[in-house]
């Protein structure tokens, strides 16, 4: 029996087809509607399980080629059929390239209805069977999507933080693009805190859906964050996931692959079941680790424990998280001492950023270093998110990459230094204010020693002429000179940084008069005559 979704804007016209389709025996009609908004909700309701949607050309408010359009790419698994009062060849070339399979002639008749329906149903089944079988295969064949898992070396190292942030970013850097971030850490699971989300659906109802799954299923089960990111997360009681094996956790990732193009699984520190699949199923794998011992020594233990179960055996990087200049190990021993390749990019360390990024439940307040190793990271892994459109690397995106690379490094050097630039100026204009004080005292003494000679050869010299002459610039326009019988006063005010503005400082510089004496009259000579 085909379920098919009737969507016209005519109540009589809905009633006529329902009859006609009634004639034709092998159809359902299982659901209809009058807007464009209802057919996406009714197709979105996990037990639906429609296989054909019929759409109306006057069907609004929506455009009805942009609504056939976006249902090809949300619910690729129905087939949609157009009905038209004049199929044209323009119109036919428009249905065609949104998606639609067949266009009915206004008014209807059952054989051509019928055939429509037949062929959409037919296409559809293909849909599904490809989607299905995607689900079953454990590497390769699907789709769509490609899968990068983040593990832990060991608890507490941060890999929820890193998988979290890293979806994030593939999300914020291209709005059009489907990602999907999957917790499957399913007892201890963090990204419902980190994203401080209170989703009461989580990946166990999608369990008993897993062998038939549809968009519908995993837009209902998943949580839709503002960033546009899809959230599957793990049950709130750890017991619950109990049932999902292998062969369920195959088919939900391979559903969930054929629909998103990048697609992030969180799989934790802890082997079982799901996580091993999950380990399989995935493109590469990041092993989180921190610059100690036991992290290091971490990381060998758990790929060691992947190839003994033939999980993994290759597509394994490591990636060294919350490194600091002070710490003992650095990213190139860290290098040494594991087993597998290690990432260029280096997470640094961000205690203060980090923390106040997952206690307020918004990730998106991560900036500065952390942020743009995020960015870089992504970058660096990204071979793997380009390749779902089978797209070669341009010959400059290893330089490329490079240079992101360096550029993160070279911004979180510039950030550490960035807090001595205000000092350290501070200083330099301070030595550079002292030495125009001292500069002006020298000018100052200068000018107060020429205005005293003067004064000595003429005692009705002009004095401050005298030491304008001297001077220049700043200074000769505003020296003060005061003459007393004994000495010549200078006073000068300091330039402020620059000669121009003035300081509230001023310079104060005196010098002597020498007054010659009058000649004493010879006693010998006392009178006019010899004594």
């Amino acid at each position: 029996m085909i379920r098919a979704l009737l969507a016209t804007p005519d109540a009589a016209l809905t009633a006529n087809a329902r009859a006609i389709l009634e004639e034709a025996g092998d159809i359902e009609v299982a659901a209809v509607a009058s807007h464009a908004s209802a057919v996406t909700t009714i197709l979105g309701e996990a037990d639906r399980n429609l296989d054909v949607v019929v759409l109306h050309e006057d069907l609004g408010p929506l455009p009805v080629l942009d609504l056939a359009r976006d249902l090809n790419h949300r619910f690729p698994e129905a087939g949609v059929v157009l009905l038209a009062r004049d199929p044209a060849m323009e119109l036919l070339r428009s249905a065609m390239s949104a998606g639609v399979r067949s266009v009915v002639r206004l008014p209807l008749t059952l054989a051509e209805l019928q055939l429509a329906i037949v062929e959409a149903n037919e296409w559809a089944q293909t849909v599904q069977g490809r989607l299905a079988a995607a689900a079953d295969q454990p590497r390769g064949g699907q789709l769509r999507g490609r899968v990068l898992a983040i593990a832990g070396a060991k608890g507490g190292v941060g890999a929820t933080t890193v998988a979290t942030q890293l979806a994030l970013q593939f999300q914020r850097h291209d709005a059009g693009r489907r990602v999907c971030l999957i917790d499957m850490d399913l007892q201890t699971g963090d990204v419902r805190a980190y994203l401080d989300l209170t989703h009461r659906r989580s990946i166990t109802d999608l369990v008993e859906v897993a062998s038939e799954l549809t968009t519908g299923h995993l837009e209902e089960a998943m949580f839709h964050h503002a960033s546009g990111l899809r959230v599957l997360l793990p049950p709130a009681e750890g017991e619950n996931a109990e049932d999902l094996d292998a062969n369920t956790t195959a088919r939900i990732l391979g559903g969930i692959r054929s629909r998103f193009d990048v697609v992030v699984v969180d799989v934790g520190a802890v082997m079982n079941d799901a996580t091993a699949t999950a380990l399989e199923l995935a493109d590469e794998v990041v092993v989180v680790c921190t610059p100690d011992v036991v992290a290091l020594r971490g990381v060998n233990r758990l790929t060691s424990l992947w190839e003994r179960l033939q999980v993994r055996e290759s597509g394994i990087r490591a990636l060294l998280n919350r490194s600091d200049k002070s710490r003992e190990i650095q990213p190139g021993l860290a290098g040494r001492v594991v087993g597998v390749p290690m990432l260029e990019t280096v997470l640094p360390e961000d205690v203060a950023g980090i923390e106040h990024a997952t206690n307020t439940g918004v990730p998106e307040r991560v900036d500065g270093r952390v942020r743009d190793a995020i960015g870089a990271l992504a970058i660096e892994v990204s071979g793997a998110v380009e390749a779902t459109e089978d797209a070669e690397l341009e010959p400059s995106s290893e330089e490329t990459l490079t240079r992101r690379v360096a550029a993160a490094e070279a911004g979180s050097i510039s950030a550490e230094f960035a807090g001595l630039i205000l000092p350290v100026g501070i200083v330099l204009l301070l030595v550079w204010q002292a030495i125009l004080t001292g500069f002006t005292t020298v000018l100052a003494n200068g000018a107060a020693a020429e205005a005293a000679r003067a004064r000595t050869v003429d005692s009705s010299a002009n004095v401050q002429q005298v030491a304008e002459d001297y001077l220049f610039g700043y200074w000769e326009r505003k020296v003060s000179v005061t003459a007393s019988g004994s000495e010549v006063r200078v006073d000068i005010p300091v330039p402020m940084l620059v000669p121009g503005p003035s300081s509230p400082w001023r310079v104060r510089t005196a010098a002597g008069v020498l007054n010659e004496p009058s000649a004493a009259p010879d006693p010998a000579t006392e009178g006019g005559r010899p004594a």
